[in-house]
C-alpha cells in the first residue's frame, strides 16, 4: 500500500532528523506533509536537465508541509491530505496505535488555498 510506505518513510525521515543538530547546537525541526494522487514527472530542460515531479498532488503535499506543525522535542508530526489519510487501512491504523502513533484530525478548522478544506 503506497500510503502505508510513504508514511513509514516519512516517520523515518522525521526520527532520524532529530540527531541533526544546527551549527548553533539547536535541533533541527523538520515539516511534512503528504498528499496521494496522480503526478506527472520527467526530465525538463535542455542545457540542465533536471527530473522533476508536478501536479496537483505535488501542489497538495507542498500547502499539507507548509501547514504543519514543526517535528520538535521528539514528538513527530505529519500532515496528512484527507486522500492519504483515507487510504490506510484499519490494520495501518493498529499498526501506528501500537507504537503510540495514530492519525486524526487536529481539530482546528484550517483553510487550505485553492482546496476549499
Amino acid at each position: 500500500d503506497n500510503a502505508w510506505e510513504m508514511l513509514l518513510t516519512a516517520l523515518h525521515m522525521a526520527w532520524r532528523v532529530r540527531e541533526v543538530r544546527r551549527p548553533d547546537g539547536k535541533e533541527t525541526m523538520i515539516k511534512l506533509g503528504m498528499s496521494s494522487g496522480r503526478i506527472c514527472a520527467g526530465v525538463i530542460g535542455m542545457a540542465a536537465p533536471r527530473y522533476s515531479i508536478f501536479g496537483d498532488t505535488v501542489n497538495t503535499a507542498s500547502r499539507m508541509a507548509s501547514l504543519a506543525r514543526p517535528c520538535t522535542g521528539g514528538q513527530l508530526t505529519l500532515h496528512l491530505s484527507p486522500s492519504t489519510a483515507q487510504q490506510l487501512t484499519d490494520s495501518d491504523r493498529s499498526a501506528l496505535a501500537a507504537a503510540a502513533l495514530s492519525v486524526g484530525p487536529r481539530g482546528e478548522g484550517m483553510e487550505v488555498k485553492g482546496k476549499g478544506w
